[in-house]
């Protein structure tokens, strides 16, 4: 249960205060909070079938009201979620850091998208 790992992860974060949301976060939810979802998943063949490694990518969207505290926890994201390497069939943790820090006027909110693929042996993503 990969899924598990990653929110696990992102729980250690003591800002997000429990507020680690699949898809998105409640209407109205106070930041700082994180939403994340899987964008893809697939299962790696060999000529034989199947070979028990699979791939999945999130996208992990983390919000917050100051620009230097959604820093900070982009930094304490990076480090939990580089850190499941190894844990629970994990193979292999890979984040890009490719889209832009952005500043919603409308809800007064700094928010960044981090992209995460992971390896991992093992059945189902969730």
């Amino acid at each position: 249960m990969v899924e598990a790992v990653i929110v696990s992860a992102l729980e250690n974060i003591k800002e997000f205060n429990n507020r680690v949301f699949p898809l998105d976060a409640p209407e109205k939810t106070p930041a700082p909070y994180c939403a994340y979802f899987q964008s893809s998943g697939s299962e790696f063949t060999a000529f034989e079938g199947g070979c028990g490694l699979f791939e999945a990518q999130y996208e992990i969207n983390i919000v917050h009201k100051s620009y230097k505290g959604m820093k900070a926890l982009i930094e304490a994201a990076l480090l939990l979620l580089n850190g499941i390497e190894g844990k629970d069939g994990v193979e292999a943790v890979f984040i890009e850091e490719s889209t832009p820090e952005r500043f919603e006027d409308e809800t007064i909110l700094y928010w960044k998208t981090l992209y995460l693929k992971i390896f991992y042996r093992g059945g189902i993503t969730k």
